[in-house]
């Protein structure tokens, strides 16, 4: 979990700071980035759709790490509740933020605070 969440900590003050990264995410963020889901991120698509920094599939790919980085630490916390037998993400809460998940322009999605109903 300290691995994970250092490493959402890097990206969102290091990497996405960048500034080919902003300027990508300014440029397709809107028109290409919330309008599909983090599925079809994954799919190139015409013109501006191409691999050098800031790029709308550098942009993508930038922040599907995060999204896999924030899974990865519901995972651990989920799993960290179950081991206690806390419901840290209720099974409720994990079907809603799964749900969102889903929903095109979404990164990540989680149970906020201490967990918990």
């Amino acid at each position: 979990l300290k691995r994970c969440n250092k490493k959402i900590a890097s990206l969102l003050s290091d990497q996405y700071t960048k500034k080919p990264f902003c300027n990508g995410l300014v440029r397709d963020g809107p028109l290409i980035i919330a309008s599909r889901t983090a599925e079809q991120w994954k799919k190139p698509m015409p013109s501006t759709w191409h691999e050098f920094d800031g790029s709308s599939w550098d942009v993508a790919m930038q922040l599907l790490d995060l999204r896999m980085a924030f899974l990865e630490s519901r995972q651990n916390l989920k799993g960290m509740g179950t081991a206690a037998g806390v419901p840290v993400e209720p099974d409720s809460q994990t079907t809603l933020a799964d749900a969102t998940m889903k929903l095109p322009g979404v990164v990540a999605a989680g149970v906020p605070g201490a967990g918990g109903y």
